[in-house]
């Protein structure tokens, strides 16, 4: 399930004069934004004190490129990111068509997803800043449990040819009047999780931000595993007017029992690390509105305590420093961009630039990327367009060159194209995917050693087909299936997934919009898929068919969850080979919103 935000029509203008207040008491004007709220202290009726809430000039954000396709995209806001029920990015991403992920485990186990059948292919971009795999134990692959999910206020997914861009603003506060939250969480596998947030500006515009969340799981069984995490985020900054200037800093702080392969001697080992990912911003201006220039020195670093795990238990730790200068314009249907992205490792310098140019209008988007890689990475070119000459018919395709910067390695040239449909509010369409060469796939050797890398040596070919958007009144659907011609490595040749859901406020019977309602039931299923090994064989997995179920409740500010996730034939699978899954998964609790 996902709920994509729909672009605002800028050309109409708005009656500024008309004022309401919403439910926590702030006078909003017809745009929605809090213009003042006064609260007379009922101790001194006669006094002249008033407290007021005002908004303050927005703290920077980072740039969300064009997202071109057909019908909704996906893209999340705050409340629609929590609303999904996805705990980490992998279970994100499972909702998108082409990515299939991988997880040995619950909450804390490693996981990795790939597209199109590559692991490599998943780009995470956090304030724009490029989270970078660092434990050595995951290969150079990502492990997308790393990435606090919690801590945004919106994420957006760009469906490039060949790779997935996932791009992550972190949480923002604008009025003067504290913003408090609290989370709380139980489930199976003794689950237990809890959140807390406060953000708070201040009357020169400075702005304070603190946010924690800790998880914990446990099991007898240790075919399961066991583990817990404790992050934090943190921010200072100061805006006023078109000018921003913020320190950020996100930790988390892991631990991961050993996990053993069923029927075999191997294991997960126990980790206990610690991931911090800090930067200093400065910025001028807004992405989405005029001139903008952004200005980034970020540290990423890993740093593994693990005691006890043999050749594993000494203290490392791996660290990078990133330089990101950044600098567009957007104005109505134009957008241009660059960015110079720098890291600094064992005394060593690597730039890479990235130039994007998009135009939007009515019948057509157009979105064109080209990256510069340092050495012999090579370089990418990507063209995106749809074309819709009627508000029912639609056509969309995308198509990336990727260049070796050696010279024996070929050119790979990967597209999709895709027709579609529009009934009612609902989108359907179906297309191809093609890649017309063989690539590298580099392999997820967190899971066990043996794996080795392999080539992808086949054309690959496969068809899709989605449907997403309101089909009746409050019912909703969202679904896609990708057929490929044959399985691949980490690719199964059938993987599908379906959501229906019932997502309403009732204003019919709660004006006030203090009432919300969202219920979902979900089918996914996937075939089996290859992990090469490095003596020539292989492993398989199984076959995974998973039911979904959701159910939300809001009353003004507070809302009570419940997500289950169910194993059916088998209801025990395995999603990397040996590593059975919980025949089911379930967590529920609340979240509720305070301003003070």
């Amino acid at each position: 399930m996902s709920h994509a935000q729909v672009p605002r029509d800028t050309s109409v203008k708005r009656d500024t004069t008309a004022i309401n207040r919403d439910s926590a008491g702030f006078a909003i004007d017809t745009t929605g934004r809090v213009v003042s709220a006064a609260r007379r202290d009922s101790a001194d009726t006669d006094s002249a004190r008033v407290a007021r809430d005002t908004l303050k000039a927005p703290m920077a954000r980072s740039e969300i490129p064009l997202l071109v396709g057909i019908g909704e995209q996906y893209r999340w806001n705050r409340d629609e990111l929590f609303a999904t029920g996805a705990l980490t990015l992998g279970e994100l991403l499972d909702r998108i068509p082409g990515t299939v992920g991988f997880r040995s485990g619950w909450l804390g186990a490693p996981a990795h997803t790939a597209y199109i059948g590559d692991l490599s292919r998943v780009r995470v971009f956090y304030d724009g800043i490029e989270i970078l795999p660092l434990d050595v134990r995951t290969g150079g692959l990502l492990d997308l449990t790393e990435v606090q999910i919690w801590t945004l206020e919106e994420l957006a997914i760009e469906r490039g040819a060949d790779e997935l861009r996932v791009y992550a603003r972190s949480w923002r506060v604008q009025r003067t009047t504290t913003n408090t939250r609290t989370d709380v969480a139980t489930g199976d596998e003794d689950t237990n999780l809890y959140r807390g947030f406060f953000g708070r500006r201040f009357r020169r515009g400075e702005a304070i931000q603190l946010a924690a969340q800790q998880y914990g799981y446990g099991t007898r069984d240790i075919t399961l595993g066991s583990g817990d995490q404790l992050a934090i985020f943190g921010r200072l900054g100061w805006a006023k007017g078109l000018w921003s200037v913020d320190a950020t800093m996100v930790r988390g702080r892991r631990s991961r029992d050993p996990q053993r392969r069923l029927f075999s001697d191997t294991e997960i080992p126990r980790l206990q690390a610690n991931r911090t990912d800090a930067y200093v911003r400065a910025a001028y201006g807004d992405v989405e509105n005029g001139v903008w220039v952004q200005a980034i020195a970020a540290s990423l670093a890993f740093e593994e305590k693990t005691r006890g795990a043999g050749l594993d238990s000494a203290d490392t730790t791996t660290s990078r420093a990133q330089y990101v200068g950044s600098a567009g314009f957007s104005r109505r249907a134009f957008r241009a961009s660059l960015t110079s992205r720098t890291l600094v490792f064992e005394h060593m310098n690597r730039t890479a630039l990235v130039g994007r140019i998009a135009l939007q209008t009515r019948y057509a988007a157009l979105s064109l990327r080209a990256e510069q890689q340092p050495g012999d990475t090579g370089s990418v070119q990507e063209a995106s367009v749809s074309l819709s000459p009627l508000n029912w018919f639609a056509v969309a395709g995308s198509v990336a060159r990727r260049v070796s910067g050696t010279a024996d390695e070929p050119d790979v040239i990967t597209g999709r194209a895709e027709v579609g449909v529009r009934v009612g509010r609902l989108w359907i369409s179906g297309g191809a995917i093609a890649r017309d060469t063989s690539t590298f796939v580099p392999a997820p050797i967190v899971y066990d050693t043996a794996y080795g890398p392999a080539f992808d040596t086949d054309r690959t070919r496969g068809i899709f087909g989605t449907a997403r958007g309101r089909v009746f009144k409050a019912v909703h659907v969202d679904a896609f299936l990708v057929n490929w011609s044959k399985s691949g490595v980490y690719r199964p040749q059938l993987h599908s997934r379906s959501d229906v859901y019932i997502k309403t406020n009732w204003l019919s019977r709660f004006p006030s919009g203090n009432f919300g309602f969202l219920g979902s039931a979900g089918y996914e299923t996937r075939s089996r898929a290859i992990f090469p090994r490095r003596d020539g064989g292989f492993d398989v997995s199984s076959l995974y068919r998973a039911i979904n179920a959701q159910l939300e409740i809001r009353i003004v500010n507070a809302t009570v969850f419940f997500r289950q996730t169910t194993q059916v034939l088998p209801v025990r699978p395995d999603l990397v080979p040996g590593f059975l899954l919980r025949r089911q998964t379930a967590i529920y609790g609340v979240r509720w919103q305070f301003w003070n």
